[in-house]
């Protein structure tokens, strides 16, 4: 893999310190995760807006709740154990 350097403001860093801290890996895992996750959004010309990606995600999360409460009530009462173990097998969460 090539590598390329860049610079941060001192508060940036920090706070990317602080969020590498949290997750147990390095600064630079989580500046690699963060370019992956907005670069084909700018790429693709849109804006990073992460309070409209929050809302979205939590409405959708919302909608789906309804529909399966809905439809398949017994289902319900575990997907969130479900979804947990297969946020920490496919994505490290």
């Amino acid at each position: 893999m090539k590598t390329a350097g860049f610079s941060v403001p001192v508060p940036v860093f920090e706070r990317v310190q602080a969020l590498a801290e949290r997750d147990g890996i390095s600064p630079t895992a989580v500046i690699r995760q963060l370019v992956q996750l907005a670069l084909p959004l700018a790429e693709m010309g849109h804006g990073i807006d992460i309070t409209r990606l929050i809302v979205l995600a939590e409405k959708f999360d919302l909608q789906l709740d309804t529909l399966l409460a809905k439809l398949a009530p017994e289902e319900v009462k575990d997907l969130h154990v479900v979804a947990q173990r297969r946020a920490a097998k496919h994505h490290g969460a």
